[in-house]
């Protein structure tokens, strides 16, 4: 009896797996047998009348293989605006569209996956204005085509910017980019998710090399209604220092945020240099190294605080806390404590000439400053001194 139960099973389960082996060849079949590249003109139509450029899908549209419904384009490009060259705004190697398998059944086509490889964007302003602004468009979508788009990708792209009437320009190349979308882009509350992007940055203040570019948000609330940014925690990597926290931030009426930031340097002289930012010479070339961090954030429309700071430079640790109550003019309050700090480590090395120190007395009197700094132990000129405490009024 138990063989004959196994023996059934056994069919059963064969012959199910048979059947749905048969309704996949059979979707593939449908699939396959629909040629893409009926969609291009739809699609270029679409996109041209969104974007209000003409957009060219120069390649024709195939199935790229894979487990994924996918569709691929080689090359593309979207025009320029008037007054901006014969150069296209943007243009890409290739174009990969994941699509929905039931409505391309019926003939439809709906993308909910979008990759670029190979992206140019060249964003560019000058006295007509800005190239990337985009006019309005009247004309009703194409019932046939929608986005429904869950996820978008850059791979090997680059982007620049210039601007004529201030002569700056910058870049970033080497780009990848992934972020997942929400469900409805106008819905009042938005979740974006995945956001991982890597590129070179070049571009003054940068040093010439450029600046190696990490960024990482695993999730970001967007509240439309209120103008509000959520991110329970974010990543930036420049170059070899790390950059991390949270942020709570309203970006509409009286803009303001809070949040937590971490900082992690082997070598703050390296950190200034990438800024294009030159550090004091110093008697001891080993200090300015490394930076460790962290605090929590507040800031206001005309103020700004930071609370819980704990931060370890070389090997002087500083706690407490510092307040700008008024940004304009700039108004500072702070309470510090410093275990040690060996000051003639930092001061101008010795055989390099000297030269008279002048303070800008007239600035440091017009601040307003007040507050207090503790030191544990410090060295100067050879000489220790103990339990300092300087008053600022």
């Amino acid at each position: 009896m138990a063989r004959h139960a196994r023996r059934l099973i056994l069919w059963t389960t064969g012959v199910l797996l048979s059947l749905a082996l048969l309704a996949m060849l059979g979707i593939a079949v449908l699939v396959w047998g629909v040629n893409p590249d009926i969609f291009r003109g739809r699609i270029e139509r679409a996109a041209t009348q969104a974007l209000g450029r003409p957009v060219v899908l120069a390649g024709a549209l195939r199935w790229q293989p894979g487990l994924n419904f996918r569709i691929e384009s080689a090359d593309g490009r979207i025009a320029n605006a008037e007054g901006f060259g014969s150069s296209p705004l943007a243009s890409w190697r290739a174009l990969r569209l994941g699509v929905q398998l039931k409505p391309l059944l019926d003939r439809r086509l709906v993308i909910d996956h979008l990759e670029l490889d190979g992206l140019q964007l060249a964003l560019a302003r000058n006295a007509r204005g800005a190239n990337w602004t985009l006019p309005s468009s009247n004309t009703p979508p194409d019932e046939g085509l929608a986005l429904a788009l869950g996820s978008v990708a850059l791979r090997d792209s680059a982007v620049s910017f210039t601007d004529e009437s201030s002569g700056s320009a910058w870049s970033a190349t080497a780009l990848h980019l992934d972020i997942d979308l929400p469900a409805q882009l106008d819905a009042p509350q938005l979740r974006f998710s995945g956001l991982s992007l890597q590129a070179r940055v070049n571009g003054a203040p940068l040093e010439p090399s450029g600046v190696a570019l990490l960024v990482s948000v695993p999730r970001l609330d967007v509240d439309r209604a209120g103008s509000r940014l959520v991110a329970p925690e974010w990543q930036v990597k420049w170059n070899d220092a790390t950059f991390s926290g949270a942020l709570d931030a309203t970006v509409g009426g009286t803009p303001a945020a809070e949040g937590s930031l971490r900082v992690q340097a082997p070598s703050l002289r390296r950190l200034l240099q990438s800024l294009s930012i030159t550090a004091p010479g110093t008697s001891d070339a080993s200090v300015l190294g490394a930076l460790e961090a962290g605090a929590h954030f507040v800031v206001g429309e005309h103020s700004a605080a930071l609370t819980q700071l704990d931060m370890q430079l070389d090997s002087t640790r500083v706690t407490g806390g510092l307040t700008l109550p008024a940004l304009s003019p700039l108004s500072v309050r702070f309470d510090l404590a410093a275990d040690e700090v060996d000051i003639d480590r930092y001061l101008a090395p010795a055989d390099e000439p000297g030269t008279p120190l002048e303070l800008p007395l007239a600035q440091l009197r017009a601040l307003d400053a007040q507050g207090v700094l503790k030191i544990r132990h410090a060295r100067l000129a050879g000489a220790a001194a103990r339990e300092m405490r300087i008053d600022v009024d």
